[in-house]
């Protein structure tokens, strides 16, 4: 054992000293027994908040090789400060372990103490500004080093193609491969610029599916090529920005992966040969975690832990409690020994590992960088009022005094001070609801201008049904959310800001005050036609999860994707990537697959025909996405 601490500190004090050197990374491996190599292959969660027993184990026994915080480890920044110091000093005379976070900004954020909480990514998107994000991953990389934490997962590179895509939504930059991937290398840049070690994800890409992977498989349909085109744009991009780590998405590629259910987590073909040999990634390749139940509900954490590792995994996360870390601990090392679990693959993994650890630099805070303003300059620049809006924004003077505001809480509703606050709760129940609308319709039965605001979908089916209810009334929705959420109408306006946090509430008082002009473009195409850029074509999911297409053809009369109607989400389509069909050959299509159609049609100046596009007449033409 006192061999192995002199060469490990030796190798780590050579690395850090004149650089990384592959002999003594090999000789570093080869002191280590086998226990301590498969220990950094771990990256667990804990329970606590101290230095206590299970944290012991961790770090001073077992040797572990990286530690990731949530919520509950964290209660204050001297807190949080000690607790990173008390790892590395229980892991003294072995490499620490990474201490990471998920420190995106907007819905995900661990810290907001004294640490820059962005906006939102699509917030980011939204500026178009890859100096902004620059300055914005140097702002919390560095408030991230300074608490004593090496590695964030963040940031999130998903390009998001599916607005029914919840889990991730706000969480891109945007449904455009080329911009997500100009801000995510901008965002890595100054993010590792302050000794942190960025970890992308959800790779190959998770932005264009329906379903969230803490609950069940989603599914990404699609050829390698149309994968290459689009979800690994800022992968690829990235990679020549040196990012440090990767994580990988637990979602199901049945046209890429060894068999149709298999997540990409757990392929080989996907984290292997796509990963590694076709796009020359060599940093470190990190699962998601593993007690998500898209992989979790058919095996147990072990086995789940050993198919990744040996699909490509450098390092597999489990935040499951002590009996789950067992589980994986006492697999691997069993398959370890066994021959099940190569030599090799743990040795490729152990050089990958312990070269990143080697080469963190020391790190001295810099006390110059202000949270607040980076957060605040974002939220400014991101505000963007939706095109064919009313002109309300900012708001007429002659009618500021009189404004009825219907919304949650905030900076926003405070910034305004209205004549009259329907304070809408995050979570309407229907005893709520109808009391909040009773009160509502009161408040403006004789309002000139109605100020609405909505985090969430509940909020925003409240504030929808009370402007259909009274579409004479000037109203002004203003989106702290989903930016697929649009109030329309001739007297009505939007104001998108991608997020609910502070700095976003008090930028949308300042735009609607006019104190501050609405300079944000979105990021995404929007729904209905009513989106702040062009588009060639349009593409969407109806309700009965047909997907549907509508290009203008002048000589057909084609609808417009604009006359869609706007329950339909809609996203943008290149012309590139569209063919011509006959009806017929659309018939054929959803003859084919009838229990899962691919396609409805559009009947010109009708609507969608699900299912039924001979309905149509032999002549009519319509573009349909390629399979």
């Amino acid at each position: 054992m006192k061999r192995l601490l002199v060469l490990v500190a030796i190798a780590l004090a050579a690395t850090v000293a004149g650089g990384t050197t592959r002999p003594n990374i090999e000789r570093t491996i080869d002191s280590m027994s086998a226990d301590e190599r498969i220990a950094q292959l771990l990256f667990f969660g804990f329970s606590g908040q101290v230095a206590d027993n299970e944290l012991r184990e961790l770090a001073a026994e077992r040797h572990i090789g990286g530690i990731a915080l949530y919520a509950h480890n964290i209660e204050s920044r001297e807190q949080i400060r000690r607790l990173n110091d008390s790892i590395v000093r229980l892991s003294a005379g072995h490499p620490v372990p990474f201490i990471a976070v998920d420190q995106e900004g907007g819905i995900v954020h661990r810290l907001n103490l004294g640490v820059p909480v962005i906006p939102s990514a699509m917030a980011l998107g939204a500026t178009r500004s890859p100096d902004l994000a620059r300055r914005a991953g140097v702002a919390v990389g560095a408030s991230l080093r300074d608490l004593g934490f090496t590695m964030n997962f963040a940031p999130v590179l998903d390009v998001l193609t599916e607005p029914r895509n919840e889990a991730i939504g706000t969480r891109a930059f945007s449904d455009d491969p080329e911009l997500t991937a100009t801000l995510g290398s901008a965002f890595i840049e100054g993010e590792q610029s302050t000794g942190m070690i960025a970890v992308a994800k959800h790779f190959p890409g998770q932005g264009g599916v329906v379903g969230d992977t803490h609950a069940v498989l989603p599914r990404l349909d699609v050829s390698l090529a149309r994968l290459r085109n689009r979800e690994l744009v800022p992968f690829r991009r990235a990679f020549g920005h040196r990012l440090g780590a990767v994580m990988t998405s637990h979602i199901a590629l049945p046209r890429i992966a060894e068999r149709p259910d298999r997540p990409a987590t757990l392929s080989p073909r996907v984290m292997t040969v796509l990963l590694r040999k076709d796009l020359h990634f060599d940093g470190i390749l990190i699962t998601d975690a593993l007690q998500m139940d898209a992989l979790s509900r058919a095996r147990g954490a072990g086995a789940l832990a050993l198919d990744a590792i040996l699909a490509g995994s450098d390092m597999v996360l489990t935040l499951g409690d002590a009996k789950q870390r067992g589980e994986v601990f006492a697999t691997l090392i069993e398959a370890y020994h066994d021959g099940r679990l190569p030599k090799r693959r743990v040795r490729e993994a152990l050089r990958r590992i312990l070269a990143a650890k080697a080469a963190l630099p020391a790190w001295t805070p810099d006390r110059t960088i202000s949270n607040d303003t980076i957060a605040a300059e974002i939220a400014r620049r991101a505000a963007t009022v939706v095109d064919g809006s009313a002109p309300l924004v900012p708001l007429p003077l002659e009618l500021r005094e009189q404004v009825v505001y219907v919304g949650p809480d905030g900076l926003l509703q405070s910034g305004l001070d209205p004549k009259v606050v329907i304070a809408l709760p995050a979570n309407l129940d229907d005893v709520t609801r109808d009391r909040l609308r009773k009160s509502a319709h009161a408040a403006i039965e004789n309002a000139l201008l109605v100020v609405a605001a909505a985090a969430n979908e509940q909020q925003f089916a409240f504030v929808r049904d009370l402007h259909n209810e009274r579409p004479a009334i000037q109203f002004v929705f203003v989106n702290l959310g989903s930016p697929f959420r649009i109030v329309t109408g001739s007297h009505a306006a939007t104001v998108l800001m991608y997020a609910e946090d502070d700095a976003s509430q008090n930028a949308a008082a300042e735009v609607l005050r006019g104190s501050s002009p609405a300079t944000g473009t979105s990021p995404v195409a929007l729904p209905n036609g009513s989106g702040t850029k062009k588009t060639e074509g349009r593409i969407g999911m109806s309700k009965d999860r047909f997907r549907i297409v509508a290009v203008p053809v002048a000589d057909e009369g084609c609808v417009d994707g604009a006359e869609i109607d706007a329950r339909w989400n809609v996203t943008r389509v290149k012309a590139a990537e569209v063919r011509r069909l006959t009806v017929q050959a659309a018939a054929d299509l959803l003859a084919h697959d009838k229990d899962n159609p691919r396609f409805a049609m559009i009947r010109p100046g009708a609507g969608v025909l699900g299912g039924a596009p001979a309905e149509l007449g032999p002549r009519h033409q319509h573009d349909l996405l390629p399979e």
